[in-house]
């Protein structure tokens, strides 16, 4: 009892200092100090007076504010209690402020383990990383150097680009298991660019691997750039002294001096880059540094900030030759959407499901909700489809519209399948159309499916037509939370369609998912 009432008396001697001032709110435009003291005089005698006025530094609009601090606990008390706030009859206010309250200390904010914990993390990846007890499926295949892969990708990336590369990624269709195993992800905080750490698990020189990862049609445009590095980390005691990287680095460009080649210098984060160039151009300056046409790279990643207190970076060379192509290369004539669905088609044909749904494509007529501007009926035309029911008010490009395979119906979905139904049979189809797209904007996450629904009802859609949806969540801000909204949805699909399977594809929007499989 007595150290609870130990605890409460040093409690109350904390607030002391605030048990004689008063919060003075929404001070009148042009209230003074001497306003407001002349004001709270009547009160008891006023210690000080404190306005706070940061309105000219925040862009939102807030009325100034003040405390006022009595020489006597009583006298706050009154001035609580008895201070008026004068009104007409509309409800305007003539006093000087709106309101009176006592005034409390601050409430301490608690502090963030965050940091600590993410350090903490970095630590152990690193250890993993360096450590000889990785659980490869050959050991032997672990070269001493430029044995890690270092992706750099943006955080909204990262978990399905991680998720692809550990259960679907293959160099060959007839390999088995992924090339390569993910050590850890690194986030590199409020920049929101996350690090992936992998290493090669087959016999192949890691820049073979990372040539193919970089070339993978999929994976090269969630990527940003990919930094070969060798597994044990250097160690730096102060953050701020890069120049104690510079031997470990000239050990690596020693032997590119004064034959003629040519090293590229590529690091993360990229403020890295002048204080290391200033470097090795001091200590070797017969190294020729390059951004186009270099024959090595050297590669510099800060993995671990230990609270100012040291550094940990992975460094590594690889010959530039072995990469193939060039980091986010992409056609840019066809838009996002068709290589959504190229992506969506062929990571369900390598699910190993019976049904091709490439082979499902060629020779079927098919039909494109949401179609504009044009991608996926651009991806239906010239994987063999031989007529496409392009269904969107909007415009579709002009190469799509001249394509003899395209039928532009400029009108809503539900409007059209009555119209597509009776072309079909005066050209004798009375079987139905085989494929169903659709990447249409709705306003309800369950609209998708109810088209598939509306249009399989009125005998538009054959038996076993594929079916590809893209479901647009627009409640929740969690992958969890969007996750949870399809899985019900899909669910829904359940009694009147088989092989239906879910992704999160690096041409998804991060409230995305597609849908695939096909009709009883």
């Amino acid at each position: 009892l007595a150290l609870m009432l130990g605890v409460r008396v040093r409690a109350l001697a904390d607030n002391s200092q605030y048990n004689n001032k008063v919060f003075v709110a929404g001070l009148r435009k042009g209230c003074s100090e001497p306003d407001l003291r002349f004001a709270f005089e009547r009160y008891g005698p006023v210690a000080e007076v404190t306005i706070i006025d940061d309105s000219a530094k925040t862009y939102k609009t807030r009325k100034p504010f003040a405390f006022v601090t009595f020489e006597s606990v009583e006298d706050a008390q009154a001035a609580v209690s008895n201070h008026d706030v004068v009104e007409d009859d509309a409800g305007l206010r003539h006093s000087l402020y709106c309101d009176v309250r006592t005034a409390f200390p601050p409430k301490p904010r608690p502090r963030s383990e965050s940091r600590k914990r993410r350090n903490v993390e970095r630590r152990e990846i690193i250890s993993r990383l360096s450590s000889t007890e990785l659980d490869f499926s050959d050991p032997s295949s672990v070269t001493p150097t430029s044995d890690v892969f270092v992706l750099q990708c943006q955080s909204s990336h990262a978990s399905r680009l991680k998720e692809y590369l550990l259960h679907e990624w293959r160099i060959e269709k007839s390999h088995v298991g992924s090339p390569i195993d993910v050590v850890g992800t690194l986030d590199s905080g409020s920049s929101g660019i996350t690090l992936i750490l992998a290493v090669t698990v087959v016999q192949m020189p890691v820049a073979t691997v990372a040539a193919f990862l970089a070339a993978d049609p999929f994976v090269a445009p969630a990527l940003n750039q990919v930094y070969l590095t060798e597994r044990i980390p250097i160690e730096i005691s102060s953050v701020d002294d890069i120049k104690s990287l510079a031997s470990p680095l000239l050990d690596r460009l020693k032997f590119c001096a004064g034959d003629g080649s040519s090293v590229r210098i590529q690091t993360f984060p990229p403020s890295l880059s002048p204080q290391i160039l200033d470097t090795i151009q001091i200590r070797c300056p017969d190294v020729v540094l390059s951004r186009r046409g270099y024959d090595w790279i050297l590669s510099v990643v800060r993995v671990d900030d230990n609270d100012g207190k040291g550094t940990s970076y992975l460094i590594g060379m690889s010959e530039a030759s072995a990469f193939t192509g060039n980091i986010n290369a992409r056609n840019n004539v066809i838009s996002r959407a068709y290589h959504k669905l190229r992506e969506a088609l062929e990571r369900y044909s390598a699910r190993g499901v019976d049904r091709n749904p490439l082979q499902s494509i060629a020779g079927a007529i098919a039909v494109d909700c949401g179609a504009a501007p044009g991608g996926w009926t651009e991806f239906l035309i010239k994987n063999g489809c031989q007529k496409v029911y392009a269904v969107d008010p909007g415009n579709l490009s002009a190469e799509t519209v001249k394509r003899k395979e395209c039928v532009h119906l400029q009108m809503k979905a539900s409007d059209a399948f009555p119209d597509i139904l009776v072309l079909e049979k005066s050209k004798g189809n009375k079987s139905g159309l085989g494929v169903f797209v659709s990447d249409m904007c709705l306003h309800n996450l369950d609209g998708q499916v109810d088209m598939l629904l509306e249009a399989r009802n009125v005998g538009l859609l054959m038996p076993r037509t594929l079916f590809v949806l893209t479901l647009k969540c627009v409640i929740g801000y969690s992958k969890s939370q969007y996750d949870y909204q399809v899985s019900r949805e899909v669910e829904r699909l359940s009694d009147f369609a088989i092989d239906v399977d879910t992704f999160h594809l690096f041409s998804n929007r991060s409230g995305e998912r597609t849908v695939i499989g096909y009709l009883k």
